[in-house]
């Protein structure tokens, strides 16, 4: 597949077209405004000031950009728009108490993760998003629930129904609450 800023005829249909150029193109402007605590919002009213009644190429969105929120924030989007790049968070709780969040993907965005402890007390991390795994120790008690993005700001995330890993008190994975998860994100609009 053509990344999202390929010349048309690069594109293998139309329908690839539309999906990229458009749904691509805003789920990864509204995830880097999300992540970034409006940055890409703040960069994209600046540029239209400064480039009115010009034709801009892509470089001057991307240095106002970089000018509001840094080097990585520019790295982010020009592999997402560029190069095609992904990204896919995954939960899971291990056999010794704690959860261990993994990344697929080439897109480094840092993301929030939230545990909760068999005694019913939650705390809330911040990964970088660099490397392909982030290890959550257990604390008091064995980690019995691991969300990925709890603030569903990710929103090109190409799974989001493997962000979150629960665990029954005895042991078993709870797939009815997993179930329960993923209808919240269909309702939601997130799916």
């Amino acid at each position: 597949h053509a990344p999202v800023a390929a010349a048309a005829d690069e594109f293998e249909t139309g329908g690839d077209y539309g999906r990229l150029v458009y749904y691509r193109a805003s789920a990864v402007f509204r995830t880097v405004d999300r992540v970034y605590d409006g940055a890409f919002e703040r960069a994209l009213e600046r540029y239209t000031r400064a480039q009115r009644f010009r034709h801009p190429g892509p470089s001057a969105l991307l240095d106002e950009i970089e000018r509001e929120g840094g080097s990585s924030l520019r790295s982010v989007l020009e592999a997402a728009l560029f190069e095609r790049a992904t990204i896919d968070f995954r939960a899971a709780l291990d056999a010794d108490g704690g959860a261990t969040i993994t990344k697929r993907g080439d897109l480094v965005l840092p993301v929030d993760v939230s545990v909760t402890d068999a005694n019913g007390g939650t705390r809330t991390l911040e990964w970088d998003g660099r490397g392909t795994r982030f290890a959550v120790p257990r604390g008091d008690a064995d980690l019995v629930e691991a969300v990925v993005d709890p603030g569903h700001r990710v929103l090109v995330d190409e799974n989001l129904l493997d962000n979150y890993a629960c665990r029954a008190p005895g042991g078993a994975p709870r797939t009815s609450v997993i179930a329960l998860y993923g209808w919240q994100l269909l309702a939601s609009g997130i799916l």
